[in-house]
């Protein structure tokens, strides 16, 4: 815009000259004129001179101007070169921009889906948080009520705990006359018999033999753990009792739960509990009985492995001295032993406010408390307490937590 305004300047200044010098010359044809009609003497020659020193002066003048154009005009191609250079860095820019814009809407667009997800997995939790809640204020209300009737029980205990021991001390003295008694008809028995009994003996004798013969033939038969089994089903016998099926891991376990899909209703009859139930490829519940045979035979070591929710890492506990008893006391956990891990201790109660509880199941109530059947209410068998606040390994699962537990003799 200067270099217009400069170029505009020149050329007022060029026509200015111009029109001066033509003034000039016009002024002074009327002047000579005038002389010569005046008659007066002009000498040409002198005004002819000045007249070609002003036009001399006027050309040079207008050299210097068509410099000053020149110069101006380079200056003005210069300013147009560094124009499209500069028309040309504010497309890239653009580009640039838009380019910007564009990753920016898809950064927009991916953080839109991202909340969407986060929300539903927000809500999901805290769905869970609301039913674990809701939960826990149930056994907390039951816990509570069956507080109050325990203390109203051991009150009434305590008021009829003098007549009834009155009346015990009665009845032993009772009963150790009744031994007394008893004791003599057994050796008059004993005496009367002692004949027949012998004779008995010796005729069975020889059949008593080969019965134990055939009997520790077939107990060394067959293998009495998984230890040196291959993995998958195989025929175990413990002692003299009935051979049975069982799942081995190839690493010397034989496995007697395993949860790992939610498939497998759990909620079963104390008779289902005690024989075992479910597929040995897939869920399953070993059965009491075989658990009884196996950890009374010998020292047993117990495995859980257990993965509390989906994608979370599994972690291992031990125990190595894991016993239960026999139908008779409702397959008591008489003992587990000693307790390892390998993840927190925060597990560290697993199964150890559980010892001395009998097993139930919701049509088998035996934790101690006929007003509260724990695995009715928590849909699966196990060894219940009395206020049923116990870690429930066989509640319902969709999946959401695994478990494998396994036994393997101590010694091995």
């Amino acid at each position: 815009m200067q270099i217009c305004h400069k170029l505009f300047a020149v050329l007022l200044l060029i026509v200015s000259i111009w029109k001066v010098s033509s003034g000039s010359i016009k002024s002074n044809g009327e002047d000579q004129q005038n002389e010569i009609i005046a008659g007066k003497t002009v000498d040409t020659e002198e005004k002819i001179k000045f007249l070609v020193n002003r036009i001399t002066k006027a050309n040079q003048q207008l050299e210097d101007y068509k410099e000053i154009i020149k110069n101006l005009q380079n200056e003005v191609s210069k300013q147009q070169e560094e124009n499209e250079k500069l028309k040309s860095q504010l497309q890239k820019n653009t580009n640039e921009l838009k380019y910007t814009e564009d990753e920016l809407g898809q950064c927009q667009r991916n953080y839109t889906v991202f909340l969407k997800l986060f929300k539903e997995e927000w809500d999901a939790y805290e769905d869970d948080q609301e039913r674990i809640f809701e939960t826990c204020q149930k056994y907390l209300e039951a816990h509570k009520t069956l507080r109050e009737k325990s203390e109203n029980n051991h009150k009434l205990l305590e008021t009829n705990f003098e007549s009834l021991r009155n009346e015990t001390s009665y009845k032993d003295a009772t009963i150790n006359e009744l031994k007394k008694g008893l004791a003599e008809c057994e050796l008059r028995y004993k005496e009367q018999n002692q004949t027949n009994k012998d004779e008995v003996a010796s005729n069975n004798s020889t059949s008593k033999n080969a019965d134990i013969s055939e009997s520790t033939t077939i107990s060394k038969s067959l293998p009495s753990s998984c230890v040196n089994m291959t993995a998958g089903i195989q025929e175990i016998q413990i002692g003299n009792a009935k051979p049975f099926k069982a799942m081995c891991d190839g690493d010397g376990w034989m496995i007697i739960q395993r949860r790992i899909n939610g498939t497998e209703d759990f909620n079963r009859t104390w008779k289902e509990y005690e024989d075992g139930f479910g597929d040995l490829n897939e869920e399953f519940w070993f059965g009491l009985e075989k658990i009884h045979l196996a950890t009374n035979s010998t020292r047993q070591r117990l495995n859980m492995t257990i993965r509390s929710g989906w994608g979370a890492d599994p972690f291992v506990i031990h125990f190595d001295d894991f016993r239960i008893g026999n139908s008779e006391s409702f397959y008591k956990l008489e003992s587990i032993g000693n307790y390892t891990e390998d993840w927190h201790t925060r597990n560290e109660t697993l199964l150890k406010n559980n010892v001395n509880n009998a097993f139930s199941t919701y049509d088998a109530n035996h934790n101690g408390n006929p007003e509260l059947n724990c695995a009715s209410y928590g849909a699966g068998g196990f060894w219940f307490s009395f206020d049923c606040l116990d870690y429930n390994m066989n509640e319902p699962t969709n999946g959401y937590w695994t478990s494998v537990v396994k036994l393997r003799p101590y010694s091995d």
